[in-house]
């Protein structure tokens, strides 16, 4: 708290020169952030992931059941979750709390996965379908490799990007990263690099189709096959010093 001519003003916590390797996501304030390794089960399989940011609320398995997490070699030795396609989780919050992957005011969202197969699309995590004409989130892999992510595809307004520079191998651990704005959409690589920018994207302060579901489109579709460790998402753009401490996290924690 600061005094300027006696009236007591409110200042913005300055963040730490150098963040707690284990505590990034939480000194960036990440909204949600969900780890294969914080878990509960039922009946020895996956049961929920509780939420580790600030919006609070849990991903709750759906579909067919979820094994228990366990330590991969690819991840450092950190647990992950594998599904073979039938497989998913549906968050506990509303709609309404996923409107911050599309409204324009910005948003940033990161998961840290290993694909199985490229022979078809594969979506990481989704509040609508890709056909749907209304405004939603979509991040997954396409059948050639090819990282995309974006909103809704509705022909008049909402345009989806195609990231082709971004295609990785099978059996790669890969981390994908995107920043969003009310006119601007950059893609990052592995390394961190942007792999697209596009100022396409359509703001739209309408509730998505469904509240975020993990490993699926809204409608089950396109479902995800591999292992996965983490997502992490931020209702506001990192600066460029936030985004370097948080990749560091990451490559410290699962190695890539």
């Amino acid at each position: 708290m600061a005094v300027h001519g006696g009236i007591m003003r409110n200042r913005r916590p300055r963040l730490p020169s150098s963040f707690p390797r284990k505590s990034v996501p939480e000194a960036l304030g990440a909204l949600h952030w969900f780890t294969a390794d914080n878990f509960t089960l039922s009946a020895n399989n996956l049961a929920t992931l509780p939420n580790r940011g600030t919006a609070g609320g849990v991903l709750s398995s759906a579909g067919a059941t979820i094994p228990e997490p366990i330590a991969d070699a690819n991840f450092s030795g950190k647990k992950c979750l594998t599904v073979g396609g039938t497989q998913w989780l549906d968050s506990s919050l509303p709609a309404s709390s996923w409107r911050f992957l599309h409204d324009g005011l910005g948003c940033e969202i990161y998961h840290v996965f290993r694909p199985s197969t490229l022979n078809s699309a594969h979506s990481l995590s989704a509040t609508c379908r890709e056909t749907a004409a209304i405004p939603g989130h979509n991040c997954y892999i396409g059948a050639t490799g090819a990282t995309r992510t974006g909103v809704t595809n509705d022909a008049s307004v909402y345009k989806f990007i195609d990231s082709s520079a971004g295609t990785f191998p099978v059996n790669v651990t890969s981390v994908i990263g995107y920043s969003l704005s009310a006119t601007d959409l950059k893609l990052y690589d592995t390394a961190g690099n942007v792999i697209t920018n596009s100022a396409v994207f359509a703001a739209s302060a309408n509730n998505p189709n469904s509240a975020l579901r993990l490993f699926a489109w809204s409608n089950g579709s396109v479902a995800f096959i591999g292992k996965w460790a983490t997502m992490i998402a931020f209702n506001r753009v990192l600066s460029g010093a936030e985004r370097t401490a948080l990749r560091a996290y990451i490559s410290a924690e699962y190695g890539v």
